[in-house]
């Protein structure tokens, strides 16, 4: 055993209750995020439907609508984090 353990086999309220904290806090963060760029994205395509094209060196995108790009951008954003974190994690043991 561990002295991390240790302290926790022990049952001390603040661990605990600083454990439970933590949980609740990503739990938040994983719902609560994701539901706020949700919702700015949805009253931002309302407000702005121009189409926009993405250019970059010589590619260019077909229009879409400002929403719709940045939906898309925020799901490639999470989609690279995602892998990053699970490639770059060290094994546990």
């Amino acid at each position: 055993m561990n002295a991390r353990s240790i302290i926790l086999s022990k049952g001390d309220p603040f661990t605990q209750a600083s454990m439970i904290l933590n949980k609740r806090l990503v739990t938040f963060l994983l719902v609560g995020l994701p539901a706020l760029w949700v919702a700015a994205i949805a009253i931002l395509s309302v407000q702005n439907a121009t189409p926009v094209a993405l250019q970059f060196l010589w590619f260019e995108s077909v229009e879409l609508p400002v929403g719709v790009v940045l939906s898309f951008c925020v799901a490639g954003a999470m989609v690279l984090t995602t892998g990053l974190l699970v490639a770059l994690r060290s094994p546990s043991r």
